[in-house]
């Protein structure tokens, strides 16, 4: 199986909403997901916006040391911008990079975005837009309460290797 980016958003504008943050929701979804790639032994990377260079997870070679930094890095409370886009960009560069090894063996990349949706360094769908042509499974896991979230828009007009998940509202919407 191929290696697996999975940008994840750590800013600091997620508020406190029925005890839980959305950085609570986010955090535990990359821990479910890590402990999964570890459990698999499935190459995993993590890409956290705000703290760290990438996060491999799921090898079998490291003896979990991997998977123990990135929950180290998760008891951290996030901070600062959302460059969402320039992480995205950097997973298609690598997607690209393995593209032909990808299709010669009828695969496809996992792509899964775990955010608020508030990027601040450029147009989501724009920065998408590549992956259409890539094998990808691309999923985005948006974490928010808020109607106005911008990435709801640009994901559909990048709907075509799109699966759009876990738009979780709080209790006080349902």
């Amino acid at each position: 199986m191929p290696l697996t980016p999975h940008p994840s958003d750590q800013q600091g504008s997620l508020p406190e909403a029925v005890g839980c943050s959305r950085w609570d929701e986010l955090s535990q979804t990359i821990r479910f997901h890590a402990g999964l790639a570890e459990a698999a032994s499935t190459p995993l990377e993590f890409r956290l916006l705000n703290g760290a260079d990438p996060v491999m997870c799921g090898l079998r070679n490291d003896n979990g040391e991997e998977h123990k930094f990135l929950l180290e890095l998760l008891d951290d409370e996030p901070a600062g911008q959302t460059p969402l886009c320039a992480q995205i960009r950097v997973v298609v560069e690598n997607i690209k990079s393995i593209e032909h090894e990808l299709r010669d063996r009828h695969k496809r990349a996992a792509v899964i975005i775990a955010t608020d949706g508030e990027s601040t360094d450029g147009d989501v769908a724009r920065a998408l837009k590549p992956l259409e042509k890539l094998p990808v499974w691309l999923v985005i896991r948006l974490c928010t309460d808020e109607d106005k979230v911008a990435l709801r828009g640009a994901m559909r007009r990048v709907a075509a290797c799109l699966i759009l998940t876990g738009e979780h509202m709080t209790t006080r919407h349902h």
